[in-house]
């Protein structure tokens, strides 16, 4: 795995002002993902900059189909090689 990429891909039930030091959360999306970081470093995967859908289950269908798109397009961009 080591030089690999590692994009994680997340969707929540709560909005972006929940994953902040005084939100529901009371972390950050950053510092709730630090496991992750500090394992994929161990590994030698290079971190991505995360893709994240907040309040998965309110957004618009047009809300979606843009976050599908940029979805796409971030596969799209993955080497075939790397897949």
């Amino acid at each position: 795995m080591h030089g690999k990429r590692l994009r994680l891909v997340i969707s929540t039930t709560g909005p972006e002002s929940s994953f902040t030091p005084g939100g529901h959360n009371r972390l950050t999306m950053a510092e709730l993902l630090r496991p992750l970081e500090a394992t994929g470093h161990l590994c030698g995967l290079h971190m991505e900059e995360p893709l994240i859908l907040h309040s998965a289950s309110r957004v618009t269908a047009a809300e979606l189909a843009e976050h599908e798109a940029h979805y796409q397009e971030l596969l799209a961009a993955v080497p075939a090689a790397a897949r």
